[in-house]
């Protein structure tokens, strides 16, 4: 990329051409050269005759240099793909003009590559506007481009581009049955809509499946959105949680508290959500019998995420009857009628369900730009690029995703830089490349980007940002509001670097919000220079683990834990059993436990359980041969001698605000694991700022003594 492409890539801008053959072509015929305004010239005749004719002439030859250097095409959402798309708007005859859709001008550029046309880029200018697409845009090895000669799909200029895979929801009228009206409660009656949605989506309503904790990536069923927001199912309780009050000798039943349940006249599809056993794997369970009498439920197969227990919490959902507050909505299949009860007026476009399961498929390509776009809207993911390398997104946007907003998988040099990821019903990025057998490194970042509410219907396990493979990169991101983890990282040599995480994990317990764990071979993982921030779970219970910034789980080895700063957390950093773990040069503000290390390994075999799950892994790779023995020469004598036991950890030069600051459970041999140089600071008091009280903390005689080197803190972020 030239200066000045990146120039303005940074500056949040597209270098749209601001002048170009098109635009003087235009001028000539909107006359503005004819009168000489463009040259200051006088106004004779045959002066002005000769100068159009040579401006003429010189546009054409600019015309065609700029198709041979960087061949431009144009969509537009009142475009024609019968016209050539060389020119941004129509002409005065209507006869020329942009394409309508972004299909057909990779076609056409794809056919331009086939021939060998041109010698530069090849630019597909989107006008602003809404494009609602009900399948995938589908781009694949036949789209593959050069470093030299790449593909650009972007808005133009500074022109808002709105990619929708919905449809917006038209024909609200109060509810027409009865009987309908009868079932809702006397203050909803007064604010349900109803809608007719047979036309609407041609696709299908999808169904409600039993998604959660270890199920797949299974894809949303049809969803409502109000001005851009997902909007609630009708549920009991609107808010929070009811809870399991006993389990009987049948594993697909459970008791409840409450009498609502009594008024459903409902048999078919009433669905329960909730965290049944442990506080960190949800799922949603379809009711196959409910016995208002007895106040218990049976559920239909696979049943709760390891089983029912009393205690667990739960909601029920997809219930008419409780479309009783403002969002909520209901859709009767059978009838096609939708149901809602709007939080704000209703207005053109405010409404839209989900038709599309995906945006955008990319497969086996190479060299593909995607600038300055928004996407939203899906029931599945929204962009998926599989098999493919050097596609980049910069400066776009993916909301409302059904699932993820980006999947990355077996790719290299993918590149999501400036962009804005919020409100997925699973995860944001899963980022997936690189080889484990060789240690070949994807590549693929994620840069100077936000990823934030994410985890909105399967909300464990489904993270901000997933790294899976070798060498994948979180850089200067900001990660905030999610129930469960920011960070789930599964291989080597993964890095998550000065990003801001916060306020995750606030639903669940044991869990971290970068958390990775069971496997010896999976070292080199490096966790540097971010701040973590409100790391807090679900309060005071019994059982409660507590959750942490970062939680190497279950033997965890080989990560670097540097340069961090950790404030008002749980745990700061939690070392699961695990060896040759770094913690280094670190600094713990307010945290209940900054650092706690323990040797659960010492109940475990390589028979049966975790332990066996960890000697299965480590026969997975060749973890004593090379490139393993040589990057990480500790793995090849793991087996030798209590190799369940915690060895080769360093937990030192970190600064402390809590004199009890470190937690040991188990046998941790003093002189196996490196702990020293760490340091009690007085609490920085000046300013509730946090990062002042960390700079104050650094300031501290005690942490210069031991070498504390100053963190990063204005590095944090995106940038």
């Amino acid at each position: 990329m030239d200066m000045y492409r990146r120039v303005y890539t940074r500056a949040g801008r597209d270098p749209s051409p601001r002048m170009g053959a098109a635009d003087t072509l235009g001028a000539l015929s909107s006359g503005s050269i004819r009168r000489g305004r463009l040259l200051g010239v006088g106004d004779s005749v045959p002066h002005r005759r000769r100068l159009t004719l040579l401006l003429l002439g010189l546009a054409l030859v600019v015309w065609g240099a700029r198709c041979e250097a960087a061949t431009e095409f144009f969509v537009a959402t009142n475009g024609n793909d019968a016209w050539s798309g060389r020119m941004p708007s129509a002409n005065a005859r209507r006869t020329d003009g942009p394409l309508a859709s972004v299909a057909h001008g990779l076609e056409v550029i794809r056919d331009l590559r086939a021939r060998n046309a041109g010698t530069g880029a090849f630019t597909l200018w989107l006008r602003g506007g809404t494009y609602r697409w009900s399948k995938p845009l589908v781009i694949s090895a036949a789209d593959s481009a050069s470093e030299a000669r790449p593909t650009i799909i972007a808005a133009y200029r500074d022109e808002i581009v709105q990619i929708e895979g919905g449809v917006p929801v038209t024909g609200w009228r109060p509810v027409s049955d009865h009987s309908v009206e009868a079932r809702l409660t006397s203050d909803a009656g007064a604010h349900v809509l109803e809608a007719p949605v047979d036309e609407l989506v041609a696709s299908g309503y999808g169904k409600l499946l039993p998604r959660g904790f270890g199920r797949g990536d299974l894809s949303a069923a049809m969803e409502l959105f109000f001005n851009g927001r997902r909007m609630p199912l009708a549920r009991w309780p609107n808010e929070g949680w009811l809870t399991i009050v006993g389990v009987g000798s049948n594993p697909a039943t459970f008791g409840y508290e409450g009498n609502r349940p009594e008024h459903w006249q409902q048999a078919g599809d009433i669905w329960v959500h909730g965290y049944w056993k442990r506080d960190w794997a949800d799922s949603y369970e379809r009711v196959h019998s409910l016995d208002a009498s007895t106040h218990s439920i049976t559920t239909e197969p696979p049943h709760g995420v390891y089983g029912y227990a009393p205690g667990g919490r739960f909601y029920f959902v997809n219930v008419l009857e409780e479309l009783d507050s403002p969002g909520e909505w209901y859709l009767d299949r059978e009838h096609s009628l939708l149901y809602f009860w709007p939080p704000g007026p209703l207005t053109p476009g405010s409404t839209v369900v989900s038709t599309a399961d995906s945006l955008m498929a990319v497969t086996e390509a190479a060299y593909i730009t995607f600038r300055r776009l928004r996407f939203s809207i899906s029931r599945a993911t929204s962009l998926q690029i599989t098999h493919s390398s050097h596609i980049t997104l910069v400066n776009c946007a993916v909301r409302n995703a059904g699932t993820y907003a980006v999947n990355v998988s077996e790719s290299s040099n993918v590149l999501i830089d400036g962009c804005s990821i919020d409100s997925t019903g699973d995860g944001g990025v899963i980022l997936g490349g690189g080889e484990r057998d060789s240690l070949r490194p994807s590549g693929n970042v994620i840069q100077n980007s936000s990823v934030t509410e994410f985890g909105q219907t399967v909300r464990t396990y489904t993270p901000a940002v997933k790294l899976v493979g070798v060498g994948n990169r979180i850089f200067h991101c900001r990660l905030r509001s999610g129930p469960h983890a920011a960070v789930l990282i599964a291989g080597n040599d993964n890095r998550v670097e000065a990003t801001d995480i916060s306020s995750v994990c606030s639903e669940t317990d044991d869990c971290g919000a970068v958390y990775l764990g069971r496997d010896w071979t999976e070292r080199g993982n490096v966790i540097d220079g971010n701040w973590f921030h409100s790391i807090v779970g679900q309060p005071a219970h019994a059982g409660r683990v507590g959750v942490a910034a970062v939680y190497l789980d279950d033997l965890a080895s080989g990560a670097s834990v540097t340069n961090n700063a950790f404030t008002n957390d749980d745990i700061g950093v939690l070392i699961g059993g695990g060896r040759d773990n770094r913690i280094v040069n670190n600094a713990f503000d307010s945290c209940e436990t900054p650092a706690y290390i323990d040797a659960r390994g010492a109940a475990m075999t390589i028979a049966s359980g975790i332990g066996a799950e960890v000697m299965n892994r480590l026969h997975r790779v060749a973890y004593d041969r090379e490139p393993y023995l040589s990057k990480y020469p500790a793995l090849a004598s793991i087996l030798s001698g209590e190799p369940f036991l915690p060895k080769g950890n360093q937990i030192m030069r970190n600064l402390i605000t809590s004199a009890e600051w470190l937690k040991r459970l188990g046998p941790i041999s003093a002189a196996a694991n490196e702990i020293r140089a760490n340091v009690v600071v007085k609490a920085g008091t000046a300013t509730p700022d946090e990062r002042s009280r960390i700079r104050e903390m650094q300031r501290d005689p005690a942490a210069v003594a031991v070498g504390f080197a100053a963190l990063p803190l204005e590095r944090v972020g995106p940038q």
